[in-house]
């Protein structure tokens, strides 16, 4: 009966560690920045969002040297503060289209970004801690993404950082709903069933066993 016990209960370990590995698996971290240039009202807006789980290739340290650019011909976007930052190694396109010549922002905010697509780096906040998210952002007052050269939506370029297999995407269009990061409704009804589950068979295995006399 104790062996019985034990097979049983270890099974129901297996279980229970299966539908976490599951919760874990509908919902895997993704390693990623965005950068989004998009309309805001009457306003253009350029956002950087995401997170990395490495940086890179560290080559030199510069700022963007004004607070928010969005400069076509320079293949340099900018978004948050003037921040001194270690730039690291990109591979992709050497531009990224539009007509943008916007520099500085009318506003900005967050923490501080920057990426040379024509002289293959970006930069991120000094302070910005892996795995964890970041936000960065600049407005351009009275102007649009069409008046820009970016008419239409959609991905316009995508750069692997070296050494990584993380990616910056560039797109035109506003950010997509930041997704929870908890499981899914069906997940969660499947781990509480295999919970339930071994919390009973526990509670059986450890009831004492009666065992009737004989006639």
């Amino acid at each position: 009966m104790r062996n019985l016990r034990q097979t049983t209960s270890y099974f129901s370990q297996i279980i229970v560690c299966a539908s976490a590995a599951l919760l874990w698996c509908a919902n895997p971290a993704k390693a990623i920045l965005s950068i989004n240039i998009y309309d805001d009202g009457p306003n253009l807006k350029v956002v950087t969002s995401g997170s990395l789980s490495a940086l890179g290739v560290g080559i030199f340290s510069i700022s963007c040297g004004a607070g928010g650019r969005l400069q076509s011909a320079l293949g340099r976007i900018c978004t948050g503060p003037i921040t001194s930052s270690t730039v690291y190694s990109i591979a992709g396109p050497t531009s990224f289209g539009g007509s943008a010549n916007l520099v500085p922002a009318d506003s900005v905010s967050g923490s501080s970004f920057q990426i040379h697509v024509n002289n293959g780096f970006y930069g991120i906040d000094p302070t910005y801690v892996l795995g964890q998210p970041f936000l960065s952002t600049a407005t351009f007052n009275n102007t649009s993404a069409a008046a820009q050269g970016f008419p239409i939506p959609g991905l316009i370029g995508t750069w692997t950082i070296t050494g990584t297999s993380e990616s910056i995407n560039l797109f035109v269009g506003p950010p997509s709903p930041s997704s929870a990061a908890v499981p899914g409704p069906l997940p969660l009804v499947g781990a509480g069933a295999a919970f339930g589950w071994s919390r009973r068979m526990r509670r059986r295995l450890a009831a004492p066993v009666v065992i009737p006399p004989r006639a």
